[in-house]
């Protein structure tokens, strides 16, 4: 059996690539960005959309890497996957200088 949440992205995500999440998508990962980990029930209630809707959207950002689920004494978390490298658009001898 094939599982979505099983499939790796051919390309690590970013938080540029955050921006052009659809906009409920977008608000569930920068939120988990900020939370660290969190619930299914507490995305509920930070999002106020129903609990099916979070599910789908959970699926879509799972599938296409933008964040991973886990598991922790029986609790399911959801946090985010995004590569967190960051290369400087400055010269080294601007940071040098510096």
């Amino acid at each position: 059996m094939n599982h979505p949440e099983s499939q790796q992205p051919s390309t690590p995500k970013s938080m540029a690539d955050v921006i052009d999440l659809p906009k409920d998508q977008r608000q569930i990962v920068n939120w988990i960005i900020r939370q660290k980990k969190v619930t299914l029930a507490e995305i509920v209630d930070y999002t106020k959309l129903t609990e099916q809707a979070i599910q789908e959207n959970i699926q879509i950002l799972i599938s296409a890497g933008f964040i991973t689920e886990m598991q922790e004494n029986g609790i399911v978390f959801y946090q985010t996957c995004l590569n967190q490298t960051r290369k400087s658009k400055l010269s080294q001898q601007i940071w040098d200088n510096l």
